[in-house]
């Protein structure tokens, strides 16, 4: 899914909102539905796979802030 969606991005600026975080007693506790996708994600924004697909497509990823 990630694949498809990155190699179809339009021209122009795009933005993907995340959340990573790892499933600790804190987040457990907390009142969010975002537990275990925090992990997924992590997982996937430091994977060599997503890395390596960035820079085959040519993505220049930014900051928020600027």
């Amino acid at each position: 899914l990630v694949q498809r969606l990155l190699m179809n991005l339009p021209e122009g600026v795009s933005e993907w909102m995340v959340h990573p975080g790892i499933c600790d007693r804190e987040l457990v506790t907390s009142r969010t539905r975002l537990r275990e996708q925090r992990e997924r994600e992590t997982h996937l924004l430091c994977s060599p796979m997503l890395r390596e697909l960035i820079k085959e497509t040519g993505i220049s990823l930014r900051s928020f802030n600027g």
